[in-house]
């Protein structure tokens, strides 16, 4: 399996933990709606789940266009695209629902840590500067007094002392996951070499092993060739003595027919002589 086959099955893999999790948030906003009327829920826009609908339909185009990409790079460059989006999706949702007041922004973690399993160091690297610049950004278009849906009556959204601890809490967040992801990346990554590493030295002893037993074969077979030519030497040799033997048979029989019949001669003339 090459390293596109390998990012196009991780990124199949992922499809329906996040569609999962989209339809979790679905069901989580439309339950909140609800309850927008009473005193803790306060207003909670229709456009959040407008914002999830889209973001699971990403998901399907995902799906469908991924396998569309024939080299690595562009694959790569398609599913940095598709993560953008999902930061995209998210900071608008969690700005919907409730902005830093909600704990929604530790929710970047999860494609940032997609983003360090399944892409390279340098674009790994960006995505976590993009989720980290969106949450960052988030937080100062409400500190500077932009309109919100707010969960919370009297939100501290311009306090700066919240607004700098939020940011330092969120961002190192972000940044510690992009780190452990790519940590265990590189593990996974060292694993996989130092078994392929394995793999390629077993088949050279494999290989080595058949050259081996080939040429052991190729003795036997030559034996085997040599004592059937020597066999087939002597056997005819033996046919030739045999064949030399008949003939000389066959030549005493004859003679011996002659000695036989000179000899009934050779009587005959006697008793003749006698008479």
């Amino acid at each position: 399996m090459d390293k596109r086959e390998e990012l196009l099955l991780n990124i199949k893999e992922t499809i329906w933990p996040r569609r999962i999790t989209m339809i979790g948030f679905l069901f989580l906003i439309s339950f909140l709606r609800l309850f927008r009327n009473s005193g803790y829920f306060l207003e909670l826009h229709w456009i959040t789940i407008l914002f999830l609908f889209f973001w699971l339909l990403s998901s399907f185009a995902l799906e469908i266009f991924a396998s569309k990409f024939k080299t690595l790079s562009s694959l790569e460059n398609f599913y940095c695209f598709y993560l953008f989006l999902e930061f995209v999706w998210l900071t608008l949702i969690i700005y919907f629902i409730g902005g830093i007041t909600w704990i929604g922004g530790f929710f970047y973690w999860f494609t940032i840590m997609y983003a360090n399993l399944h892409l390279p160091r340098k674009k790994a690297i960006l995505m976590v500067f993009l989720g980290v610049l969106m949450f960052n950004e988030l937080v100062i278009i409400q500190f500077l007094g932009f309109p919100t849906y707010k969960f919370l009556p009297n939100a501290p959204y311009q306090n700066v002392y919240y607004v700098v601890l939020t940011l330092g809490i969120i961002d190192c967040f972000l940044i510690y996951v992009g780190l452990v992801s790519n940590l265990i990346r590189n593990s996974f990554d060292k694993k996989g070499e130092e078994l392929q590493r394995a793999l390629e030295k077993l088949e050279e002893e494999q290989i080595i092993l058949q050259i081996r037993a080939d040429a052991r074969t190729k003795t036997v077979s030559d034996l085997s060739e040599e004592l059937k030519r020597k066999v087939e030497e002597s056997t005819a040799n033996l046919k030739k003595k045999i064949q030399e033997l008949e003939k000389l048979k066959e030549l005493t029989k004859g003679r011996e027919e002659r000695l036989l019949s000179l000899k009934n001669e050779l009587k005959k003339l006697k008793e003749t002589s006698k008479k």
